[in-house]
């Protein structure tokens, strides 16, 4: 996955998903090191992220509803790479 975030104050914003499919983050709210955003894919409910910045790296939890109920989850570490030149 690939995330492009913004913050201003408490507010995340911007897009995360496949590079090629990037999808725009929603309800995205930081506080002090702490952030959780969601990421409505075309199809299916929403991916569910609840992050920490731990040493430079975002670290922490995506959940998502499959259709029978079921909760399926997998772990985040994520690290800041360089944006590239045009």
């Amino acid at each position: 996955l690939i995330f492009n975030i913004t913050q201003k104050g408490k507010e995340i914003t911007g897009t995360a998903g496949p590079a090629d499919q990037q999808e725009k983050i929603i309800n995205g709210v930081a506080n002090g090191t702490k952030t959780t955003f969601e990421v409505q894919m075309p199809k299916g409910p929403p991916f569910k992220f609840s992050l920490s910045l731990v040493k430079g790296r975002l670290q922490g939890q995506m959940t998502r509803e499959a259709p029978d109920g079921t909760v399926r989850q997998a772990k985040v570490d994520a690290e800041k790479v360089a944006a590239e030149k045009k």
